[in-house]
């Protein structure tokens, strides 16, 4: 069989500096190879073989035919390599090329979407912003206008209220101080109560973010807030401040018990006199803040003056079983509460206790002086004329008398006048009888008032009439001893002599001074009690009354 030379064959041959004799070289036995495979070959092993073309298919030109078991000549090696990099490479920088502009794409389109939704956001901002600073404006008219309910908005003719849970929403986040500014958040606070009460469900979206946002609020805006909503006539309103007041009603940080305590103060007014032990339970627990604490004081007090008098006189047994757990400085709380019930079986009780516990005495007569009869009167001028008191407690007793007369009831006469001539006779100078013309002033025209009254005017009559003449005969006497002292300076005897004079005579005109000034305060009192019509309700009704305007309301 002839072997053809590989183009590599001469190649090497000239390489070599001699060539191998023929006998030298072996003969080799070639196998046929099946079609499609290359034959192996020992002549040139570093000859890559060609596949062999498949059937139909033409075979390059001066390429050997395929299975007559000759070696295939290899292409061109290193340019086909050359050829395969390159194409390899140009692929590479293809795709780099694709993969660089979609990544550019990519990016673009981020950057729009990012600018666009920047844009988009901050268009929603300033228009949040223009519509929040429009509703506000609005809400400051309201304020200055000191128009706390819904009912009044006529006398606002220029205000335009819509109820709309949209700009609810933002009038809250600016009272809370998230959007707009943090200083208009009165105005804001005003406009959206308004809307509360005109509309039952603003008033629910307004109490369920009071609700969430507890810690959001501060002090002054809660109680503000609590304070408009209590102005809402809507029956719904009670029952959403009563949830509202649930929902906080357990919280331990005092922070928040501040605040429970300003809903407990608008809540009182819907309660009933069965509401009394849960808020007596307050006042028994030792980690309340003094905040809640004085809200429950004024709410039980409410319930008590409201209940009717058959039933209030029956709960000072049931106020005397909170004692045993209640902390020291709340019973003083107690005491008042029980002089509100009028029983006046409890008199003895804590005349006897005051008398155990010296540390009492002063809470009792104190509390006396809240008594709501005059039961309480004979028992502080006990007290005032004990002497194995304090001083500061006998004092105290004095006052609690004072407090008790001027509370305007209602009252017999001759039984009044009887009850309180001690008190005016012990009167014996013209300050005391000033302070209790300061007292009586205050009270409107009922008899006892006004016959109370002359009896001061009496007595400073007749006081001033008895030092009249003594103060003229000291006049006399100073002038003579300044005369005597005048002509002879030197003089020790006259000089002790006009100084002692002088002291007589300044003393002298002081009293008369002073019944002079009592005379004209109780012409002043007559004339104010005179003009004073009786009320109609309770006093105590009427500290009610007063407790409802906030500190807050009433500095904007």
């Amino acid at each position: 069989m002839k072997v053809f030379k590989t183009a590599a064959a001469p190649a090497a041959a000239e390489k070599s500096p001699a060539a191998a004799p023929e006998s030298a070289v072996p003969k080799l036995k070639v196998l046929k190879s099946p079609v499609g495979a290359a034959p192996a070959s020992s002549v040139a092993p570093a000859a890559v073989p060609q596949p062999v073309a498949a059937e139909g298919v033409s075979p390059a030109a001066g390429a050997p035919p395929a299975g007559d078991g000759g070696i295939q000549p290899p292409a061109g090696t290193e340019s086909a390599r050359d050829m395969a990099a390159s194409v390899d490479k140009s692929k590479s920088l293809l795709r780099g090329v694709i993969y660089g502009v979609c990544a550019l794409v990519v990016i673009a389109a981020g950057v729009g979407i990012y600018a666009w939704s920047t844009n988009s956001k901050k268009e929603k901002v300033e228009g949040e912003n223009a519509r929040l600073n429009a509703l506000v404006v609005e809400g400051g008219k309201l304020g200055r206008s000191r128009l706390f309910d819904s009912k009044n908005l006529s006398r606002v003719p220029d205000v335009k209220v819509v109820p709309d849970a949209e700009d609810a929403a933002l009038l809250l986040a600016n009272v809370r101080g998230v959007k707009g500014n943090r200083e208009n958040w009165p105005g804001a606070a005003h406009l959206v109560s308004i809307m509360a009460q005109m509309d039952d469900n603003i008033a629910r979206q307004v109490v369920e973010d009071m609700k969430k946002n507890v810690g959001r609020y501060s002090k002054e805006k809660y109680s503000m807030m609590v304070t408009l909503l209590a102005k809402s006539s809507s029956p719904a309103m009670r029952d959403m401040l009563k949830d509202l007041y649930a929902s906080i009603s357990e919280s331990k940080n005092k922070k928040i018990q501040d605040k429970q305590a300003v809903v407990l103060k608008y809540m009182r007014f819907a309660m009933k006199l069965d509401d009394l032990d849960d808020v007596m339970k307050i006042l028994q627990k030792k980690d309340a803040s003094p905040d809640l604490i004085s809200s429950a004081f004024r709410t039980a007090r409410y319930l008590i003056d409201e209940a009717p008098p058959a039933k209030r006189k029956a709960l000072s047994s049931k106020l005397l079983q909170y004692q045993k757990d209640m902390p020291e400085e709340n019973v003083k709380m107690l005491y008042k509460l029980l002089a509100r019930t009028g029983d006046p079986k409890v008199l003895d009780m804590m005349e006897k206790s005051y008398k155990e516990d010296t540390k009492k005495a002063l809470a009792i007569i104190t509390a006396w002086g809240d008594w709501n009869t005059d039961d309480a009167v004979p028992y502080l001028f006990k007290a005032w004329k004990d002497e194995s008191l304090h001083e500061r407690v006998r004092s105290q007793a004095h006052d609690s008398i004072l407090r008790v007369l001027s509370v305007d009831r209602d009252r017999d006469d001759n039984a009044t006048l009887k009850l309180f001539d001690p008190l005016i006779a012990d009167a014996k100078t013209s300050e005391r009888r000033q302070f209790l013309v300061s007292a009586f002033k205050r009270l409107s025209n009922r008899p006892y008032v006004i016959r109370l009254l002359g009896r001061i005017k009496q007595t400073a009559e007749d006081q001033r009439n008895a030092v009249e003449p003594k103060f003229q005969a000291a006049e006399e006497a100073l002038f003579k001893a300044e005369d005597k002292f005048k002509a002879n300076p030197g003089d020790a005897a006259a000089k002790a002599d006009y100084e002692a004079k002088e002291k007589i005579y300044n003393e002298l005109s002081s009293q008369k001074t002073g019944e002079d000034k009592v005379i004209a305060a109780v012409d002043k009192a007559l004339e104010k009690v005179r003009k004073t019509p009786v009320p109609t309700r309770k006093a105590a009704s009427a500290e009610d009354r007063d407790d409802d305007d906030s500190s807050v309301i009433k500095t904007i």
